[in-house]
């Protein structure tokens, strides 16, 4: 049996009925409360110009996050890559991911 949709934090019971009638002691569990998602990574760009063919990103670091840079592996590091650039993804600790679309 399964029971999607459950509010984190919540607290249930279960029990369980036999062909007598006979009800069993309940078995209680309490969801985990799930963690924040983070916020959007900060972004700075420098963009192409006239002069200039390639345009610049530096993601500034959060303590306790760390980032991917088009699907690569997660580095917590400070770092600058260069543009053209379709999709940054970063994670907390806890491994939810955060997609965020940078304008070129």
């Amino acid at each position: 049996m399964n029971y999607p949709g459950l509010l984190g934090g919540s607290t249930h019971t279960v029990t369980a009925k036999n062909g007598s009638g006979c009800i069993s002691a309940a078995s209680t569990i309490t969801l985990d409360i799930s963690p924040p998602t983070p916020n959007a990574p900060s972004i700075f760009t420098a963009q192409p110009d006239c002069t200039e063919a390639f345009g610049e990103i530096t993601i500034l670091n959060v303590a306790g996050e760390t980032y991917s840079f088009d699907g690569g592996p997660y580095s917590p590091n400070l770092f600058t890559v260069i543009l053209p650039l379709e999709l940054i993804q970063y994670q907390q600790q806890t491994a939810l991911v955060v997609f965020h679309q940078v304008q070129r």
